[in-house]
């Protein structure tokens, strides 16, 4: 499966990318791990459109500000921490957010999403727009959404996301401390925030994108079930948006 301009496969391996935060989640059988699909991605500004990341399942979360420090290897621009990441090719700049006000340095992506893009994309962007758009921004890229060309390792909200689908029996709704979705901010926090940026926190757009996705108590009044819940293939219920 090859990865295009902001899709990602969501189940690119929690627990490796997770060692580090001593992953407790479970992907189940690996002969039902291919039958879940869900996606999230970003639409990029005026040079582009982004895709989404298919899996079917729905997912959301969010993510708070973090402080300003500087990694290893990190060059500074505009005031503001980046991390270079990514394998293969030539690596990434990653804005680590860190700027007082969390605001990205890049061009925020358009909540417009494609007809083709995934129920959750589709959900997120109207549902979540500004959180959505600033976690997606591009040219530089950040810490939020990561690198589209990457495996996800360098993105806090689809890190989340990915734990959040790969729970076993599937994830409770709630964002009280102790939750599913507390659990999963931490492991985006310790391996993607600390890991990528050395930031203490996750970051604010990714702490808003990831709550807006949760919704309430119930799951609703978000795009839980678009985003964070693990069908059946064959099952997923019609999209409404």
């Amino acid at each position: 499966m090859t990865t295009t301009s902001w899709q990602k496969l969501l189940g690119f391996g929690a627990c490796v990318a997770m060692v580090a935060a001593a992953c407790s989640v479970s992907s189940g059988d690996p002969e039902e791990d291919d039958d879940v699909t869900t996606g999230i991605g970003g639409s990029g500004g005026d040079g582009g459109s982004g895709g989404d990341a298919t899996v079917s399942t729905t997912t959301s979360g969010s993510t708070t500000t973090g402080g300003s420090t500087t990694t290893s290897g990190s060059t500074t621009t505009g005031g503001s921490t980046t991390s270079t990441t990514g394998g293969g090719g030539s690596p990434e700049e990653v804005d680590c957010l860190d700027r007082e006000d969390g605001t990205p340095l890049g061009e925020v992506a358009t909540c417009e999403p494609r007809e083709s893009d995934s129920c959750c994309t589709k959900c997120v962007a109207y549902n979540c727009c500004e959180s959505y758009s600033l976690c997606f921004a591009d040219d530089p890229y950040n810490v939020c959404g990561g690198d589209p060309d990457g495996d996800g390792t360098d993105s806090e909200i689809l890190t989340f996301i990915d734990c959040m689908v790969m729970i076993q029996d599937g994830a409770t709704p709630g964002t009280e401390e102790g939750s599913d979705f507390d659990d999963c901010i931490g492991v985006a926090t310790e391996t993607v925030s600390a890991g990528v940026c050395e930031l203490g926190t996750i970051s604010g757009p990714a702490n808003e994108l990831a709550t807006c996705i949760a919704g309430d108590e119930e799951g609703l009044n978000g795009c839980f079930d678009e985003c964070l819940r693990v069908y059946e293939e064959g099952e997923e219920p019609e999209c409404t948006y």
